[in-house]
Protein backbone atom coordinates (compact mmCIF):
# COMPACT_ATOMS: atom_id res chain seq x y z
CA UNK A 1 0.00 0.00 0.00
CA UNK A 2 3.02 2.26 0.87
CA UNK A 3 4.69 1.76 -2.25
CA UNK A 4 1.20 2.13 -4.46
CA UNK A 5 0.73 5.47 -2.38
CA UNK A 6 3.97 7.12 -3.39
CA UNK A 7 3.63 6.32 -6.94
CA UNK A 8 0.36 7.51 -7.31
CA UNK A 9 2.23 11.07 -5.06
CA UNK A 10 4.54 11.08 -8.07
CA UNK A 11 2.57 10.53 -11.26
CA UNK A 12 0.21 12.78 -9.27
CA UNK A 13 2.50 16.01 -8.44
CA UNK A 14 3.66 16.03 -12.41
CA UNK A 15 0.09 17.36 -14.20
CA UNK A 16 -0.42 19.42 -10.85
CA UNK A 17 2.89 21.03 -11.27
CA UNK A 18 1.97 21.48 -14.99
CA UNK A 19 -0.95 23.57 -14.00
CA UNK A 20 0.34 24.97 -11.33
CA UNK A 21 3.08 26.74 -14.33
CA UNK A 22 0.21 27.16 -16.46
CA UNK A 23 -1.80 29.02 -14.33
CA UNK A 24 1.30 31.46 -13.04
CA UNK A 25 1.91 31.83 -16.17
CA UNK A 26 -1.81 33.53 -17.12
CA UNK A 27 -1.61 35.44 -13.98
CA UNK A 28 1.58 37.15 -15.53
CA UNK A 29 0.36 38.00 -18.65
CA UNK A 30 -3.14 39.43 -17.51
CA UNK A 31 -1.61 41.35 -14.84
CA UNK A 32 0.87 42.65 -17.73
CA UNK A 33 -2.60 43.34 -19.62
CA UNK A 34 -1.18 41.36 -22.89
CA UNK A 35 -2.78 37.83 -22.85
CA UNK A 36 -4.39 37.08 -26.50
CA UNK A 37 -7.12 35.28 -26.84
CA UNK A 38 -4.92 32.69 -28.56
CA UNK A 39 -2.59 32.70 -25.86
CA UNK A 40 -5.13 31.70 -23.21
CA UNK A 41 -6.98 29.10 -24.98
CA UNK A 42 -3.79 27.15 -25.50
CA UNK A 43 -2.93 27.77 -21.75
CA UNK A 44 -6.25 26.36 -20.85
CA UNK A 45 -6.09 23.26 -22.78
CA UNK A 46 -2.96 22.18 -21.07
CA UNK A 47 -4.69 22.70 -17.95
CA UNK A 48 -7.66 21.09 -19.24
CA UNK A 49 -5.53 18.14 -20.57
CA UNK A 50 -3.65 17.92 -17.40
CA UNK A 51 -6.49 17.53 -15.23
CA UNK A 52 -7.95 14.56 -17.44
CA UNK A 53 -4.74 12.68 -16.72
CA UNK A 54 -4.79 13.23 -13.06
CA UNK A 55 -8.54 12.30 -12.84
CA UNK A 56 -7.21 8.85 -15.30
CA UNK A 57 -4.50 7.79 -12.40
CA UNK A 58 -7.48 8.70 -9.83
CA UNK A 59 -9.85 6.17 -11.34
CA UNK A 60 -6.81 4.13 -12.22
CA UNK A 61 -6.10 3.51 -8.46
CA UNK A 62 -10.39 2.64 -7.65
CA UNK A 63 -9.14 0.25 -9.18
CA UNK A 64 -6.92 -1.62 -6.16
CA UNK A 65 -10.28 -1.09 -3.70
CA UNK A 66 -12.31 -3.46 -5.95
CA UNK A 67 -12.72 -7.27 -5.34
CA UNK A 68 -11.16 -8.73 -8.52
CA UNK A 69 -14.42 -10.93 -9.98
CA UNK A 70 -14.48 -14.13 -9.04
CA UNK A 71 -13.85 -15.39 -12.79
CA UNK A 72 -10.99 -14.18 -14.54
CA UNK A 73 -11.35 -12.79 -17.76
CA UNK A 74 -9.07 -12.16 -21.09
CA UNK A 75 -6.80 -9.35 -20.57
CA UNK A 76 -4.00 -8.08 -22.77
CA UNK A 77 -0.55 -8.63 -21.78
CA UNK A 78 0.47 -4.85 -23.64
CA UNK A 79 -1.66 -3.16 -21.60
CA UNK A 80 -0.71 -4.66 -18.06
CA UNK A 81 2.99 -3.62 -19.07
CA UNK A 82 1.90 0.23 -19.49
CA UNK A 83 -0.64 0.35 -17.10
CA UNK A 84 2.46 -0.53 -14.33
CA UNK A 85 4.24 1.75 -15.71
CA UNK A 86 1.58 4.47 -15.85
CA UNK A 87 1.68 4.17 -12.29
CA UNK A 88 5.64 4.23 -11.54
CA UNK A 89 6.53 5.94 -14.02
CA UNK A 90 7.45 9.31 -12.87
CA UNK A 91 9.54 7.65 -10.36
CA UNK A 92 11.59 6.05 -12.69
CA UNK A 93 12.06 9.52 -14.34
CA UNK A 94 12.76 11.16 -11.18
CA UNK A 95 15.37 8.48 -10.15
CA UNK A 96 17.06 9.19 -13.60
CA UNK A 97 16.42 5.01 -14.95
CA UNK A 98 15.96 4.86 -18.44
CA UNK A 99 13.23 2.54 -19.43
CA UNK A 100 13.22 0.21 -22.69
CA UNK A 101 9.97 -0.83 -24.24
CA UNK A 102 10.08 -3.98 -26.52
CA UNK A 103 6.17 -4.64 -27.16
CA UNK A 104 4.52 -6.63 -29.79
CA UNK A 105 2.31 -4.59 -32.16
CA UNK A 106 -0.06 -7.23 -31.36
CA UNK A 107 -0.23 -9.67 -28.40
CA UNK A 108 -2.36 -12.92 -27.96
CA UNK A 109 -4.39 -12.37 -24.80
CA UNK A 110 -4.07 -14.35 -21.50
CA UNK A 111 -6.39 -15.25 -18.74
CA UNK A 112 -6.89 -13.77 -15.24
CA UNK A 113 -7.08 -10.44 -13.51
CA UNK A 114 -6.21 -7.09 -14.35
CA UNK A 115 -5.86 -5.36 -10.81
CA UNK A 116 -3.61 -8.68 -9.22
CA UNK A 117 -1.34 -8.67 -12.96
CA UNK A 118 -0.77 -4.85 -12.74
CA UNK A 119 0.11 -5.63 -8.97
CA UNK A 120 2.76 -8.28 -9.51
CA UNK A 121 4.51 -6.06 -12.45
CA UNK A 122 4.49 -2.93 -10.18
CA UNK A 123 6.59 -5.19 -7.50
CA UNK A 124 9.01 -6.05 -10.37
CA UNK A 125 9.12 -2.83 -11.57
CA UNK A 126 9.81 -1.37 -7.79
CA UNK A 127 12.12 -3.81 -6.78
CA UNK A 128 14.03 -2.97 -10.01
CA UNK A 129 14.20 0.59 -9.42
CA UNK A 130 15.16 0.02 -5.87
CA UNK A 131 17.99 -2.06 -6.82
CA UNK A 132 19.61 0.32 -9.22
CA UNK A 133 18.82 3.15 -6.94
CA UNK A 134 21.17 1.31 -3.90
CA UNK A 135 24.77 1.09 -6.30
CA UNK A 136 26.63 2.94 -8.43
CA UNK A 137 26.21 1.32 -11.84
CA UNK A 138 28.96 1.72 -14.32
CA UNK A 139 26.61 0.36 -16.84
CA UNK A 140 23.90 2.85 -16.72
CA UNK A 141 20.80 2.61 -15.33
CA UNK A 142 18.22 1.43 -17.21
CA UNK A 143 14.98 -1.26 -16.86
CA UNK A 144 14.17 -3.27 -19.80
CA UNK A 145 10.88 -4.51 -19.81
CA UNK A 146 9.14 -7.25 -22.86
CA UNK A 147 6.71 -9.64 -23.91
CA UNK A 148 7.66 -12.58 -26.17
CA UNK A 149 5.42 -14.67 -27.87
CA UNK A 150 6.50 -17.99 -27.74
CA UNK A 151 5.72 -20.72 -30.12
CA UNK A 152 4.40 -22.99 -27.38
CA UNK A 153 1.55 -20.70 -26.90
CA UNK A 154 2.67 -18.70 -24.25
CA UNK A 155 3.41 -15.22 -23.50
CA UNK A 156 6.84 -14.15 -21.69
CA UNK A 157 6.56 -10.74 -19.67
CA UNK A 158 10.27 -10.11 -18.86
CA UNK A 159 11.52 -7.29 -16.72
CA UNK A 160 15.24 -6.92 -16.22
CA UNK A 161 17.02 -4.32 -14.28
CA UNK A 162 21.15 -2.70 -14.21
CA UNK A 163 21.16 -3.26 -10.34
CA UNK A 164 23.53 -5.80 -10.22
CA UNK A 165 21.98 -8.67 -9.82
CA UNK A 166 21.18 -11.50 -6.74
CA UNK A 167 23.47 -13.07 -4.92
CA UNK A 168 23.49 -16.83 -6.03
CA UNK A 169 23.12 -17.65 -2.77
CA UNK A 170 19.96 -15.60 -2.08
CA UNK A 171 18.23 -16.18 -5.67
CA UNK A 172 17.31 -19.66 -4.66
CA UNK A 173 14.99 -18.02 -1.74
CA UNK A 174 13.61 -14.80 -3.02
CA UNK A 175 9.86 -16.14 -3.59
CA UNK A 176 9.85 -17.31 -0.23
CA UNK A 177 7.45 -15.64 2.18
CA UNK A 178 9.35 -12.41 4.35
CA UNK A 179 12.57 -13.05 2.53
CA UNK A 180 13.89 -9.93 1.80
CA UNK A 181 17.01 -8.17 0.98
CA UNK A 182 15.91 -4.58 2.01
CA UNK A 183 17.42 -3.40 5.17
CA UNK A 184 15.06 -3.49 8.05
CA UNK A 185 12.02 -1.38 7.66
CA UNK A 186 12.26 -1.02 3.68
CA UNK A 187 10.57 -4.61 2.80
CA UNK A 188 8.20 -7.20 4.31
CA UNK A 189 9.34 -10.09 1.95
CA UNK A 190 6.10 -10.42 0.96
CA UNK A 191 6.28 -8.75 -2.89
CA UNK A 192 7.58 -11.51 -4.55
CA UNK A 193 5.76 -14.54 -2.74
CA UNK A 194 2.37 -12.93 -3.33
CA UNK A 195 3.64 -12.23 -7.00
CA UNK A 196 4.50 -15.99 -7.36
CA UNK A 197 1.20 -17.08 -5.88
CA UNK A 198 -0.77 -14.19 -8.41
CA UNK A 199 1.37 -15.99 -11.38
CA UNK A 200 0.65 -19.53 -9.95
CA UNK A 201 -3.06 -19.09 -9.83
CA UNK A 202 -2.89 -17.31 -13.59
CA UNK A 203 -1.53 -20.77 -14.84
CA UNK A 204 2.12 -19.45 -14.95
CA UNK A 205 5.16 -19.33 -13.51
CA UNK A 206 7.77 -16.89 -12.51
CA UNK A 207 11.31 -17.04 -12.48
CA UNK A 208 14.93 -15.30 -11.82
CA UNK A 209 18.29 -14.93 -13.14
CA UNK A 210 21.12 -13.05 -12.99
CA UNK A 211 22.49 -11.59 -16.17
CA UNK A 212 25.31 -9.64 -16.96
CA UNK A 213 24.27 -6.14 -15.52
CA UNK A 214 21.87 -7.66 -12.95
CA UNK A 215 18.73 -9.14 -12.78
CA UNK A 216 15.86 -10.54 -14.98
CA UNK A 217 12.51 -11.85 -13.88
CA UNK A 218 10.30 -13.67 -16.56
CA UNK A 219 6.70 -14.23 -15.85
CA UNK A 220 5.36 -17.11 -18.47
CA UNK A 221 1.93 -17.23 -18.92
CA UNK A 222 -0.74 -19.68 -21.07
CA UNK A 223 -2.52 -17.77 -23.81
CA UNK A 224 -6.18 -17.68 -23.47
CA UNK A 225 -8.27 -19.65 -25.28
CA UNK A 226 -11.28 -18.84 -27.79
Amino acid sequence: LGEIATSVAHELNQPLNVIRMATGNILRKMSAGIPTPEYLSKKLQRISDQTERAATIIDHMRMFGRRASEQPSKIDPTELVRSALDLIGEQLRLAQIEVELNLPEVCPLILGHQVQGEQVLLNLLTNARDAISSRQNPDGRKISVGINVCEDKTIEISVEDTGGGIEDNVIQRIFEPFYTTKDMGEGTGLGLSVSWGIIRDMGGTISAKNTGQGAKFVISLPQAGD
